[in-house]
């Protein structure tokens, strides 16, 4: 299966954030690069066998920095009346049959309206970009699966695009992962699960799968014939039929359904209130799964959880559908007919806060799966996860927003594989290097230690290496890039002059490659440089091996170098800036080791990335009138050796390197390579808390 993601520029969504198996492929601005590249990849290619996806930036009425899919698209600069309406080409059906109905694809979703023109004006919902409808065109023409997700940079505001047009990646890489995912569930040959890795994990992120695409019943269904397959008698209930999509793909010895719209001939035709008062008491069997998409009401819900529980057999398992809205509008209850247009899910949500606020995670593992809307899980006698939010007074849908992991216990699709199947997946270890320019006394190119690195990595460990190479050239491309590229530069002196997004990158990438990779994945990263040219000439593996046991190691500290060594961690007030509300004894502190951050090694968990994002954001904080991160040329270190201390993360310190050896990216792992086997009682003497040291 090929799965093609056509984005208009780079910057939108660079290509390292997608997994190997998806080709992006960059149009170009306007619809007609658009349709250029298009028909040039497509044109040889099996619609059967390809999936065709297309995201990128748009303007709109709706809320800014949200992903919307398109189902529909219209060319919002073309007007032929009277032989088409304004927006339509007229004559199409004519030369391709498949447009006779427009150009429409299955599943809930807006209308985008492409133009060769930057919209000031959005009017209505209709979404505006400049690619969409080029893309939809050939692919609806040829009969490729097609679809369409777009980040709302802007209301119609120019600045608004330049600054935002590249923040949408993270989510949208979501996106990208559980739609594929969820295609080739839908089109494995026996319509169930699929024996591949879904493509990343990413359960920090919402808005993934909650987006409808079509594949709703059947990734249900999915779920559904998972938990009965562990059961002996297989009884199952659906309360709420809807169109029966989910209900007909079940397999189970009985089947029983509540609904009390007669439309959808099921089993009890009335309310599930009903259902449990007179009917359920009768039954001669109880359920091995029931499922609950019925009414979205949080208050029907609470009661169909509470009467389920009653009627399930031991070993058995409540599901519920709609648990995880993307925005306030698809939680609203009750649900208007605009509304429900663009998908509702109601406030099932609360439930299930409420059910895990008031039932011991003892008694009850809750958790929502973060796919198809957000699928519930309720498995009783089963230990899961305590809540951990603040009370209060009103939930509503900024409460969720702000707490969706936490109020839901949301999990990725990858993650509850890698539980129900006890996948053992090693983490990779992704490899972020930069290199840029010549020394300014040697002429050196730092490039070609880069390269010596890249090169050497693979070969001296077993762990799968991810590469994150940069340039300049590259670098501008990324999505935060344009918050540190007017940074002014340090100094005025020739010798410690330094542009100021230099500053910068380190933390940034840092940051960016912590986002993407999967949890537990290992990002290191080394310097290019120009004193220590050579590749890696030992073996990596013990060194992993120990950030696998510690979760990090952030560099290295030498006895030569203090704090107030080179002026470079000398400044009260900033260490002040930074330990908030915290007595510091800055001549003990100034006195310490200083940390060298030419390596460092984080493993993706949640204190690494809290740990990150402080250091990000310390470096967009204005310090004398100018953002922090350029008040010295080595401040992204400086800041690095503060918050170390601060969090008491681990180092590496050997006496007999000095600072200057530390930089050398194989110090650490001669050390290591030195002990007489890879015992982790053995590497953990070579790192240490520095406020110990």
């Amino acid at each position: 299966m090929r799965v093609i993601l056509f984005v208009a520029l780079p910057s939108e969504f660079p290509k390292e954030y997608a997994n190997d198996a998806i080709e992006i492929h960059y149009t170009g601005v306007g619809k007609v690069n658009a349709a250029i590249k298009a028909s040039q990849v497509l044109k040889d290619l099996d619609p059967a066998n390809t999936i065709v996806i297309n995201y990128g930036s748009a303007g709109s009425n709706l809320e800014k920095n949200k992903i919307y899919k398109c189902a529909s698209f219209i060319q919002g600069d073309i007007d032929a009346e009277p032989f088409a309406p304004k927006t339509q080409t007229p004559f199409d059906e004519l030369i391709y049959p498949n447009l006779k109905d427009g150009i429409t694809f299955p599943g809930t979703g807006l209308t985008c309206c492409t133009q060769d023109m930057f919209e000031k004006n959005p009017v209505g919902d209709y979404i505006y970009d400049m690619e969409a409808y080029s893309i939809a065109k050939i692919c609806k023409a040829n009969g490729f699966y097609f679809a369409s997700f777009k980040f709302i940079s802007d209301n119609g505001n120019t600045d608004d695009w330049e600054k935002n047009h590249n923040q949408g990646v993270a989510t949208f890489k979501e996106i990208l992962e559980s739609l594929v995912i969820s295609f080739l569930i839908k089109n494995s040959p026996d319509g169930g699960t699929v024996d591949t890795p879904v493509l990343g994990t990413g359960a920090e992120r919402r808005e993934s799968s909650n987006l409808s695409w079509g594949t709703k019943p059947l990734w249900a269904a999915n779920l559904i014939n998972h938990y009965l397959n562990k059961t002996k008698t297989k009884n199952y209930l659906e309360i709420g039929l809807w169109n029966s999509g989910t209900f007909n793909q079940v397999n189970a010895d009985i089947k029983d359904s509540v609904d009390p719209d007669i439309s959808t001939n099921a089993k009890f035709g009335v309310t599930s209130d009903l259902f449990f008062k007179k009917y359920a008491p009768k039954l001669k069997y109880k359920y091995d799964v029931i499922f609950i998409d019925g009414l979205h009401h949080t208050d029907q819900v609470d009661k169909d959880i509470s009467n389920s529980l009653k009627y399930l057999n031991e070993g058995g398992v409540i599901l519920l559908h709609d648990c995880n809205p993307i925005s306030e509008m698809r939680q609203r209850v009750p649900a208007d007919f605009d509304i429900w247009e663009h998908g509702w899910n109601g406030d099932v949500w609360k439930s299930i806060y409420k059910f895990r606020k008031n039932n011991s995670h003892l008694k009850y593992n809750t958790f929502v799966i973060d796919s198809d809307e957000g699928l519930g899980v309720i498995i009783p006698n089963n230990v899961g996860k305590p809540l951990s939010t603040p009370d209060v007074e009103e939930l509503d849908f900024e409460f969720l927003d702000k707490n969706r992991k936490q109020v839901l216990n949301l999990i990725s699709k990858t993650e509850f594989f890698d539980r129900e199947f006890k996948k053992e997946k090693k983490p990779k270890v992704h490899f972020i290097t930069f290199a840029e320019g010549t020394h300014r006394s040697t002429g050196y190119k730092f490039s070609e230690t880069q390269k010596k690195l890249i090169d050497s990595i693979q070969s001296k460990t077993k762990y799968e290496v991810v590469f994150h190479t940069h340039n300049l050239n590259s670098l501008s491309m990324q999505p935060w890039f344009y918050k540190v590229k007017d940074y002014p530069s340090t100094f005025d002196s020739e010798w410690w002059k330094r542009d100021g997004y230099l500053c910068a990158y380190k933390v940034f990438l840092t940051k960016q490659v912590l986002d993407i990779a999967d949890e537990g994945d290992l990002v290191y990263y080394t310097d290019s440089s120009a004193y220590y040219k050579d590749p890696f000439v030992e073996n990596l593996d013990r060194f992993f091996k120990y950030v696998e046991y510690n979760g990090h190691v952030c560099g290295a500290v030498g006895t030569d170098c203090r704090h107030n060594s080179f002026g470079c961690c000398d400044n009260k007030e900033i260490w002040s800036i930074i330990y908030p509300n915290t007595t510091i004894d800055f001549e003990k502190m100034l006195n310490k080791m200083h940390i060298v951050a030419s390596w460092f090694c984080f493993q993706k968990n949640e204190t690494n990335k809290k740990f990150v994002d402080e250091w990000a954001k310390w470096f967009e904080y204005e310090y004398d009138g100018l953002p922090l991160a350029r008040y010295h040329h080595t401040v992204d270190q400086s800041i690095f050796n503060m918050l170390v201390y601060k969090y008491g993360f681990k180092v590496f310190f050997d006496d007999k390197n000095y600072h200057e050896e530390n930089k050398n990216h194989n110090a650490v792992h001669q050390t290591l390579n030195s002990e007489k086997n890879d015992n982790i009682e053995n590497l953990k003497k070579w790192f240490y808390n520095p406020n110990d040291l």
